[in-house]
């Protein structure tokens, strides 16, 4: 499902993102509910960790790998933190560490075969030749049991689509020389040229008989005999009025009101029948308390595509502007129903695309996944910056646990985003770089205005953006009746120790934190439009002159933490 805008309503966005660039010096304002002013200290990079610096991804995080004697702990999260500290005024932070590939507790593989060679099956690299058939014989054949799609070094030209619909397939290259040129721009609204998709299946239900505890494990419910440890299972509830209003979004919430939602994606790994009531215990937290009230239930999930991914290779599918321009939301790549997946060294480039474009809108999208990794990659320019959902680099909509890391995004309209409905929890932005963000909005077609990586939509829960350097920006806001009702788009998530030049703007409902951001970002609280959900002021954190922010890396800590002996 993809998001629409209501009829005029990019030039109200527009007029407000020039009226934001005339008042921003104005918008940064002491908070209250902090324990300081939002005047942030430097902080300085003493990274002596091993990752590899390239030219199309720089070395954007803030590591400290060994622990500072000027290391400034934040009073959310202390050297005893625990998975269960509150402050005395309910303030806490979520365990991020389980995002990307298998929870983080194992890297991601490397698999050596089978081989299937797309030149073995008809596939030509001379740019001129369709290879579409070919390198889909090469998947099919992959399918039957899993292996490596492998493309040598060359350039392979593709009129139609591609897609992976079985588990264990890799498609992987040579390096950036090999590169994957699609052309086709017919019929290419809400769909990808490159597709990894599995087909959800629900089986059993059964309705949670207490409210669900934000950060517990359990699910008690009246009869939890149809599940067993290592089923899938989804938790979820219904987006009723009761919910809508004690979010004071009344009025503004509309595309998924009165309709069960999934929130969070789990595995079960203990079932009691002995308890009173019986007890469904899960391998990963809840991220938000779910309501009796609301028909809170937890659902047996399947159909997930596991242990896929993409690497080693380059992307483009830029072509005319006109044919750009004739489609809506369209990606390069589609990652949708995974588990246990990954996009790593993948880039885009620019072949023939008008403009120097890379890509005709959007690049990398992970849609109703856990557990994917997107690293070490790099997607830009996308030609197609209008309104209707264009120009998303890398978006993620309706997922768990998702690990975006050392990934460049340039010159989009909303470079890394989260998109489109409820569900979006337990994501980490981590080490990332970010600039150019422009919007492209008729009928001011020829004014480009500065936009922002965000969360776009509905309520995303626990997410963490932490490193990096973000010359755009990155919004965490109440946005209102912006596309099709976002309304308030984020609670209870963190800007970590972010650095770069641009704004962070964070009106989130309840609690929103910014601890640790570079002294060159601009830290707004209270955003031009809004607030609708009201107090409290999200909490904004600074480091101590002279003082360096510890932990550099809250996921990485916190990982460390769950996975110790």
């Amino acid at each position: 499902m993809t998001s629409t805008k209501r009829p005029f309503q990019w030039v109200g966005e527009t007029r407000t993102l020039l009226l934001c660039l005339i008042l921003i010096g104005s918008c940064t304002t002491p908070n209250p509910g902090s324990n300081d002013e939002p005047v942030q200290t430097t902080v300085t990079d003493t990274d002596t960790d091993t990752d590899t610096e390239t030219a199309a991804y720089p070395d954007t995080d803030t590591d400290t790998d060994t622990t500072s004697t000027n290391g400034y702990y934040s009073s959310l999260y202390p050297d005893i933190w625990t998975p269960e500290f509150t402050d005395a005024e309910g303030r806490f932070l979520h365990d991020f560490s389980y995002a990307g590939y298998r929870s983080g507790e194992s890297g991601l593989p490397n698999i050596a075969g089978p081989v299937f060679d797309v030149t073995a099956y008809g596939a030509l690299f001379d740019d001129l030749t369709d290879a579409t058939a070919a390198i889909q014989s090469a998947i099919d054949a992959a399918e039957v049991a899993g292996g490596v799609v492998l493309f040598p070094t060359g350039t392979y030209r593709i009129d139609g689509t591609l897609r992976v619909e079985a588990s264990d397939v890799v498609l992987r290259g040579e390096g950036p020389d090999s590169k994957l040129h699609f052309t086709k721009t017919i019929g290419m609204s809400d769909t990808a040229h490159l597709t990894f998709s599995g087909v959800r299946a629900t089986g059993a239900e059964a309705l949670a008989v207490t409210d669900l505890v934000s950060r517990g494990f359990d699910v008690e419910v009246a009869d939890a005999s149809v599940f067993s440890a290592g089923d899938e299972v989804e938790i979820g509830w219904e987006i009723t009025p009761e919910f809508v209003a004690e979010h004071g979004m009344t009025g503004v919430w509309g595309p998924f009101n009165d309709a069960w939602v999934t929130f969070w994606r789990r595995t079960v790994v203990d079932v009691d029948l002995l308890s009173t009531p019986q007890r469904i215990t899960l391998d990963a937290p809840h991220r938000y308390a779910g309501l009796v009230r609301d028909g809170v239930s937890i659902i047996a999930g399947s159909g997930q595509l596991t242990e896929v991914g993409i690497e080693d290779l380059s992307v483009t599918n830029a072509q005319d502007t006109a044919g750009a321009n004739a489609n809506d939301r369209n990606h390069v790549i589609d990652l949708i129903q995974i588990r246990d997946g990954w996009v790593t060294r993948v880039e885009s480039f620019h072949h023939l695309g008008e403009g120097g474009g890379h890509l005709q809108s959007g690049g990398l999208r992970v849609l109703q996944a856990r557990g994917v990794t997107g690293s070490d990659s790099s997607f830009e320019n996308a030609q197609n910056r209008g309104g209707g959902g264009n120009g998303y680099l890398v978006e993620v909509s309706q997922v768990t646990d998702v690990l975006i890391e050392r990934v460049r995004a340039e010159n989009g309209r909303h470079n890394l985003i989260q998109n489109w409905g409820f569900g979006a929890t337990g994501v980490v932005w981590k080490d990332c770089f970010s600039s150019g963000s422009t919007a492209y909005n008729e009928p001011l077609v020829w004014l480009g205005v500065p936009a922002y990586s965000e969360f776009h939509h509905s309520l995303a829960t626990a997410n963490l953006i932490e490193g990096g350097v973000w010359n755009d920006g990155f919004k965490a806001e109440d946005r209102g009746l912006y596309s099709s009702g976002a309304g308030a788009s984020a609670t209870e998530s963190v800007f970590w120790n972010v650095g770069g030049s641009g704004l962070i703007s964070t009106d989130q409902f309840g609690w929103g934190y910014v601890i640790g951001a570079s002294s060159a970002l601009t830290v707004r609280t209270n955003p031009i439009i809004g607030p609708i959900d009201g107090p409290p002021e999200d909490w904004v954190e600074t480091v101590p002159a002279g003082q360096v922010l510890t932990p550099a890396s809250l996921y990485e800590d916190q990982l460390a933490r769950r996975l110790a002996p």
